[in-house]
């Protein structure tokens, strides 16, 4: 009977031990992000600085079920290969009992059979590709804005604005075709002319698939620019060198990489009233605790957090709580913590409606499991050289703009 008893005893003891079973040992959790080229790096640095600021922030008070908490960073460099390569290091190497970030969508789905296949949880922090949740991986969890979500309401604000005809230049990503074929498909049922030109996302010149463009007569509505990296500035200051875009003619809308002052450094004038998207809120709708933290990245950094930079600490202190509530660090309660979850970060009060026990239904699309379903974003127009985001104009959706009623966007001066 003592023998059964023990035995029992030990069993609940590795069920909630986890990864790290000694006491002494910290809490490892897995942050994988672009640091370096060809990657996002730009989002990539501001992100892990957010990331360490939530360790400091929990270790502060005291850190999770009376452990240190440490974050263990992988350097994807925004390339498929490289991201599961140091996925599986933290995994199996520095034993982490969860994994949280990704900006890359491509960088994430080339992981995530890890996540199921070793049992560790993970909450993906930027990536977009309806799949990373859709395949409805037990760990997966995920934070950010989908293809199809990001299609819905960018799409009402181009058939809003009356566009007739866009040009697009899509990176050849798990994440630039998948939005591709949502946006193609919404502005083809809209009756949007479009044509789109497919890049590798390590280009450098794009003046010879934007010259194509400038032969439409008459020219096009928008370009809408889909490159993510350094290319980002890059394609904004060759359409403008052109004449193409941002014009009196043609709209320029720009992947949130333009959220980063490093926009200017390279477009300079030519970012001037390119449209960019904001997953958040805009500064007149933060929280106290968006306010609290952005204070204290201003005063390093000179400028406030972007949404990319939330969901990097929300991400990463919302595994932080699932620990704390599950009593330990095993996978299967760190799961079921999160998927029972109710807390509020910068951007909002993270819950997952969609999970074992309440399956998403025949109604809602497949993405919906394990995704936050209150993610929020918006459109706003630069119209000043050198302006941060939160100083942009809002320009959709219509409850949030700043402009008059009936008016979609600043146009560009003739």
């Amino acid at each position: 009977m003592q023998r059964n008893i023990l035995a029992l005893i030990m069993a609940l003891f590795v069920f909630c031990s986890g990864r790290a079973a000694s006491e002494e040992e910290p809490v490892r959790i897995g942050v994988v992000l672009p640091m370096s080229p060809p990657g996002a790096y730009a989002s990539g640095n501001p992100m892990w600085w957010a990331v360490q600021q939530a360790v400091d922030e929990v270790n502060a008070r005291g850190g999770i079920l009376g452990r240190e908490v440490e974050a263990v960073l992988g350097d994807t460099r925004g390339v498929p290969e490289e991201a599961r390569a140091v996925t599986e290091r933290l995994i199996t190497r520095d034993r982490v009992v969860g994994v949280v970030g990704n900006y890359h969508s491509s960088c994430a789905l080339a992981a995530l059979d890890l996540f199921r296949d070793h049992h560790v949880p993970y909450i993906a922090a930027e990536p977009w590709a309806d799949d990373v949740t859709a395949l409805g991986y037990e760990e997966v969890f995920r934070i950010s804005v989908t293809n199809s979500l990001y299609r819905d309401i960018t799409v009402d604000w181009m058939i809003s604005s009356g566009f007739e005809s866009i040009a697009a230049v899509q990176e050849i990503t798990d994440w630039g075709l998948g939005v591709n074929e949502k946006l193609t498909q919404a502005w083809n049922e809209a009756g949007i002319r479009n044509e789109t030109a497919f890049t590798d996302v390590k280009t450098e010149d794009f003046t010879g698939t934007l010259l194509r463009f400038t032969q439409w007569s008459p020219p096009p509505d928008m370009l809408f620019g889909s490159i993510t990296g350094p290319g980002a500035y890059r394609i904004i200051k060759q359409a403008y060198d052109i004449g193409l875009a941002p014009s009196p003619q043609t709209v320029f809308y720009a992947t949130n990489e333009c959220l980063h002052p490093e926009v200017w450094e390279v477009a300079g004038e030519a970012a001037r009233y390119i449209t960019v998207t904001q997953i958040g809120l805009p500064p007149f709708a933060h929280n106290m605790v968006t306010r609290q933290e952005n204070a204290r990245f201003e005063q390093e950094h000179d400028r406030t957090m972007n949404a990319t930079v939330m969901e990097a600490y929300d991400s990463f202190m919302l595994m932080c709580e699932a620990i704390e509530d599950a009593g330990c660090a095993h996978p299967d309660s760190i799961i079921r913590a999160l998927e029972n979850i109710e807390w509020k970060g910068m951007r909002g009060t993270y819950t997952f409606p969609y999970g074992t026990d309440n399956p998403v239904p025949e109604d809602q699309p497949d993405y919906m499991w394990h995704q936050w379903p209150d993610v929020t974003l918006y459109l706003f127009q630069y119209t000043e050289v050198g302006q941060s985001p939160e100083e942009g104009t809002v320009i959709w959706p219509p409850e949030w703009s700043q402009l008059p009623e009936g008016q979609y966007y600043v146009p560009v001066p003739e």
